[in-house]
Formats: structure tokens, sequence, C-alpha cells
């Protein structure tokens, strides 16, 4: 479904997280252009397969007989409602059906038996280099989220080791994420606790708690349909604010300056331009410096990627020893962890510099050893629970999004099934878990899971790997980061943050001239830069519900006319075999095609009202004093309903008291080609009987002439 535009993603994006270009959606735009081309805009009732019926309507012996509208038991209409219902029996409340969906949940016991040991090699390598750059990455990225630097390793030897149990993704990359940090950071300050505060670390084991709760819960009861409920638009608009946000509250840090507790971006500009005088320049030299050489290295591995796939265009057969080893270097260049190497360096320089004696500020000593765990009365607090509540749901709500993006694309890629419902339980249990081993949310990085992929990963065992180097950097190679200055760490953040920026969305908006879609971007955009991440994601989210909703309350209906001289009856205003179709005087001909339930019902009777005034669909009200068809004695309403498969009680009841009022009125209602499913429902609701056995239809022409030629209120 996505992975055309995520393709564009591995190829534009280097920041830790983000989401994917619009672009994808011209795979779904092409293929609904497809299916309309090649369906009918008309209706023909010249080439019906069905045998003509004797009398125009369908008569039926006894309005009591329910047998007659039925199918027999045994074909697909019965097979189709039986199977719907099983469905809706949750496997959750039979117990015998427990163990069997067992090893649905541990992916690890479906593809462990499985694995062949060929690909082990491969998924050490991808291991050893995803650590490379998770390492240096959740040491920044735990500033960020406002805690010590330690806390970023916690957050992903755990996370990983679980994921390799309940993952079912064979290359995304779980661990510290940009936005997940940041918005952690912000509910850490929001909250007025200090750095390093043991309230602090218990605040975010609170949200870490509640958000794998909501997302396991959200995975058990099959809610992974979520992930198409937030607009493209809106996250990539939120996504951009997003890392402005972060390089505005990263810069005080490059200029060491200090930092400010102001959350909008005026005061952040306003304390910048106060206190610009203040900069240190050997922060400035360090972090320019360290900036510099990670973005040279991702405009190498850019230049790197690009002539790979032209030597990959060539035949096997052409290339020569000279271009596999090219190739082979070009692979290695973009393997290189240039944040681990920038590290190492800048460890090097500072300790026999001496910078720290500079005024350069260092990380100094960082805990070691194996994270003991909280207890759980310091984490379930009353306020604890509380005031990490709203942060805990935008933080899984954006996780989520992100990390199934990531797991979609490279299952497309290589072919493989993902559940969004089993990455919601995996998700959910690596953050519980994790939330007592003093981890802060945890989700999919797209940086990582592309470098994975590079490096080979074939299986989750790479995680496995990832979460041992982790580890043991934990308990016996945190002293090396003693003389790691926190403005290289600033400059990894900035750099992060700048692989967030989509602008390709916006050309491809622009290409289309979608300017609703600009408009959704650049609202979205504003309202985080201006007023905060939080009330950003929450606008974002109030938003792409409003639309939800809106897209759903408008039912894909269509007015119908009559080619002149034939049986033909197509929607007004697009041509029929050469000729446009002309309302039939008289009669409302509505094609409604799709379902019918109680946000959508209104509109349908609105509809009627309207064309009945005025003579079409979009017509204004103000229109109705100059209208001729307010003049017009309405005969009958021809409803098309093949393509309604289902209506609820609310759609019933609404249709009933149209009908019931349209046959006060002396005009008769038919139904063409209603389904045998709805049949007894409309019995039971008495629209069979208001409106007359002999309304039901196979044909629309049969219906219209019926309504033309039967004697005024008759039934």
């Amino acid at each position: 479904m996505r992975h055309s535009g995520h393709t564009q993603e591995l190829h534009h994006r280097e920041g830790s997280g983000g989401y994917g270009a619009i672009g994808d959606g011209i795979e779904r735009s092409k293929s609904d252009l497809t299916n309309s081309a090649q369906s009918k805009y008309y209706v023909d009732d010249t080439d019906e397969d069905s045998e003509p019926r004797p009398g125009r309507g369908i008569d039926l012996p006894s309005y009591l007989n329910l047998d007659d509208f039925f199918v027999q038991e045994g074909t697909y209409d019965d097979n189709y409602y039986n199977s719907q219902a099983r469905n809706e029996r949750h496997w959750l409340t039979q117990p015998a059906l427990i163990r069997r969906n067992f090893r649905y949940y541990i992916p690890l016991l479906m593809w462990a038996p499985r694995y062949s040991l060929w690909s082990f090699p491969s998924d050490v390598i991808a291991g050893l280099a995803v650590s490379a750059i998770v390492i240096p990455q959740s040491l920044a990225l735990a500033l960020l989220a406002e805690l010590p630097p330690e806390y970023g390793l916690y957050a992903s030897w755990l996370g990983c080791l679980i994921y390799f149990v309940l993952g079912n993704s064979r290359q995304i990359s779980i661990g510290p994420e940009t936005v997940a940090s940041i918005l952690v950071g912000a509910a850490i300050r929001n909250q007025g606790y200090g750095f390093g505060q043991a309230e602090a670390i218990y605040f975010t084991a609170a949200m870490s708690f509640i958000s794998g709760v909501l997302l396991f819960i959200l995975g058990m009861f099959r809610f992974g349909f979520i992930d198409n409920v937030v607009s493209r638009e809106l996250m990539v608009g939120f996504v951009n604010g997003v890392a402005v946000v972060i390089i505005t509250e990263q810069i005080p840090s490059l200029l060491g300056i200090g930092s400010t507790k102001e959350h909008d971006i005026f005061n952040k500009v306003k304390f910048l331009a106060e206190n610009y005088t203040k900069t240190k320049w050997i922060y400035v030299a360090v972090g320019g410096a360290a900036i510099a050489i990670l973005l040279l290295f991702r405009i190498l591995k850019k230049l790197a990627a690009y002539f790979d796939s032209v030597l990959d265009r060539r035949s096997n057969s052409t290339q020569n020893l000279t271009t596999k080893s090219l190739r082979f270097c070009l692979k290695i260049l973009r393997l290189v962890p240039e944040a681990l190497l920038l590290l190492i360096a800048a460890i090097l320089v500072t300790r026999f510099a001496r910078l720290d004696n500079h005024g350069l500020k260092i990380l100094g000593e960082i805990h070691s050893g194996f994270p003991t765990p909280i207890s759980p009365q310091h984490i379930f607090t009353v306020s604890n629970m509380q005031d990490a509540i709203q942060p805990a749901v935008m933080i899984s709500v954006i996780g989520f999004l992100e990390s199934t993006i990531i797991a979609k694309h490279f299952s497309n890629k290589y072919r493989y099934p993902v559940s969004p419902n089993r990455e919601l339980v995996a998700l959910g249990s690596l953050n519980i878990f994790s939330s007592f081993f003093r981890a802060f949310p945890q989700f999919g990085s797209l940086t990582r899971s592309a470098v994975a992929d590079m490096a080979g990963a074939r299986s989750p065992i790479y995680q496995l790997v990832v979460s041992i180097v982790v580890l043991m950097t934990i308990l016996f190679l945190s002293p090396l980061f003693y003389y790691l200055p926190r403005v290289v760490l600033s400059s990894i953040i900035i750099v992060a943050a700048t692989g967030l920026f989509e602008f390709h969305d916006l050309w491809f908006l622009y290409s289309v001239r979608s300017w609703s879609g600009i408009t959704l971007i650049l609202v979205t955009f504003g309202v985080t830069v201006i007023l905060g991440v939080e009330t950003g994601i929450l606008i974002s989210l109030g938003i792409s519900i409003f639309l939800v909703i809106r897209h759903s309350t408008v039912p894909q209906i269509a007015l119908l006319g009559q080619v002149a001289d034939t049986q033909k009856y197509g929607e007004l205003n697009v041509m029929v075999d050469g000729e446009l179709p002309e309302r039939v005087k008289g009669v409302i001909i509505l094609k409604i095609e799709e379902s019918l339930y109680f946000a959508n019902i209104g509109q349908i009777k609105e509809v009627l009202e309207r064309v009945e005034r005025l003579g079409a669909m979009d017509a204004h009200p103000v229109e109705y004093a100059n209208s001729e068809r307010g003049k017009e004695r309405l005969e009958g309403v021809v409803l098309l309903m093949h393509n309604v498969h289902s209506v609820d009680s609310s759609g019933v009841q609404v249709l009933s008291e149209v009908v019931e009022e349209y046959r006060s009125r002396g005009v008769k209602v038919c139904f063409v080609k209603l389904r045998d499913g709805l049949k007894k429902l409309f019995v039971m609701a008495g629209i069979i009987e208001a409106s007359g056995a002999n309304m039901l239809f196979q044909k629309v022409h049969e219906a219209v002439d019926f309504v033309k030629n039967t004697q005024q209120g008759a039934y």
C-alpha cells in the first residue's frame, strides 16, 4: 500500500525518524482511476443477464413469508454473512483458541524453527553496524529527553531484546527515536522536574508504562487500522515542525550560552537575541566541526547510493572485477558509522588537548552497571498516572505510526507479511517491560533500519546482537565516554533533525495542485512551531479525526438521468455513448455506492429533498426562488442499491420514515437490485409494506417505466 512512497524515504531521509512521502498516494490514485475507468458510469438495462420476471416488479406472495427474501443455504451470500458472524467472536473470549493463537503473538516460535544458519553471519554484521549507530544516538537522544545519557542506553538494550521475541519485522531497528524523545523532554519540563531528578525518572517510567499498556490493548483488540487515520499531509507538517523545534532547542547548547525553559519559539528567539554575545567560540568550533563532518558523510553516502544504483543497472554479465570492487567499496562507505567515529575522535581530542580545561563541558561520569529495576510504588503514584496519560497517548500514536510505516516498507520490499496488530502488541510489551528498567519510550527508527537493511539483516536475530552489544556497553564501556563533549551530542541531534524535513511532499502536492494538502501542511507546521510540539500533535490528531468524520458522513451517491431514446441511465454531466443523460421528468433516480449507517443516512435524506426542490445535488438553497424544479410535481423516487451491502438500525429507521413520508404524498419509492441480505431487514422495518412488494426491481428502466405509467398514488 505504501511501498512507493517509502522507497522515496530511504533515498532522501537520514533522520532517526520521519514519515514517508505523500507520493505513495500516486499508486492508490492510479488504481482508483483505473477501476473507475473500467467501471460503468451508466446502467444499461438492455444487457441484463437476469431473466425477465412477470410483471413490472418482484411480486411477493406475502409480507409475512420472509423465506422468499433469502438465498438458499450454502450459497455465497449465506457463507459470507456466516463468516462475518464468526469473525465477530474474538478469540480472547474463547479459552480453547488462546493456545492456538499463542504462537501468533510470539513470532519467534514461528520463524526460529525455519531459520537458516546461512543468514546468521549477515544478521551479526547488521547487528554490529546498527550498534555503532544506536550507541551515540542513544546518548544524544537521552539529553533531548531531559535525562542522563546512560538512560538512552537503557532504552536500547531491553527494547531490542523483547522485539527479538515478539516482533515480526526483520529490518526495523527499535530504540530511542527523535520525535518521541522530544515529547518526553517536553513532558518532563512541563512538570517542572530538574535534569536527572529522581521524580523525573519515575515520571518517565510511568509514561513508558502507559504507552505500552495502551499499545498492547489496541493490538489485542485489533485496532491496527489506526495507522490509516492520520493523513499524510498532517503528519508531514507536524514532523517538519518538530524538526524546527529540535534545532532551535539545540542552538543555545551549540553556542555554549546555556538553555532556556521557555517552550514557545518567540521566547526562544528572544533568549538567543539577548544572550548571543555570551557565545563561547570553543563550543562553536567543536560543534560546527562535528556538524560539518556528519553532513559530509551524509552527502558522501547519498552519492555512494546514487553511483551504486547506476552500476546496479548494468547487466551482471558486463560487470567486471573493477566494477564489482567499486560497488563493494561504495557499500562499505554507506555502512561507515560516522557518529561513532565522531564520538571516538571527539573523546580523544578532548582528553589529550584537555579542552575541558578551556570551558568545554563534557559528559563526565556515566553510571555503569546493570540498570536496577524501579519499584512499582514509585511508578504507580496517582500524580504520575494522571500527569503521564496525555503525553503517553501522544507518544504512542506518533511512535506506532512511524514504526508501522517502517515495518510495512520493508515487508513490501522483501514480500513478507507484517501485521499492525502484532506490531502494536510487540511495541506495547517492550515499553511495558522497559519502563521498570529506567527506559523512556522507544519505537522504530528509519535511519537505523535503513542501515540494518544495507548491512544484510535477514531476521530479528540482529536485534539480539544489538541488545548484547548495548548491554556490554552499559556494563563495561560507559567510563570511556567521560571526556565526550556535550556539544557533540547536540550536533548529532541537530543533524538527525535535519533529516526530518520533508520538502519532497510539498513539491509533489504543488505538482498536482493540491492546495488543500499544502494548506494542511503549513497550518500544522505553523501550529507546531509556534505553540509547541504537544499542541501541534493534539491539533493534528483533532484535524485528522475531523476529516475522517467529515469524509465518512458524505455518502458516495450519484444522480442519474436517461440517455434519449434508450434504456441506458448514466450520471448527469457524464457522457454516455457520446450523449449526455437527461433528468427524467418527475422522477429522482439516485445511485447509492456504499453501505448506509447513522453517519451518512441523514445526507441521503437531505440530497433527496434538495434534488426535489432545486433539481441538483449541489444547488444552493438561495437558488430555490428561481428554480423551475420546485414547481415540478414529484411522481417517484428510484434508488439503485446494488452496491449497498449493509444498512444499520439508524439507516433503516430513516429510510422507513422517508418512504412513509413519500407515500403520504402519493410519491412512489422503488428499490432496484436490493441485495438479498437486506430484504428481511426491510420487511421487519416496514419499508417493503410501506412502499409495496411490487416496488422491488432488477432494472432501472423497469422502475422508471412503472412510475411513469402507473396511475398517480396507486400502489
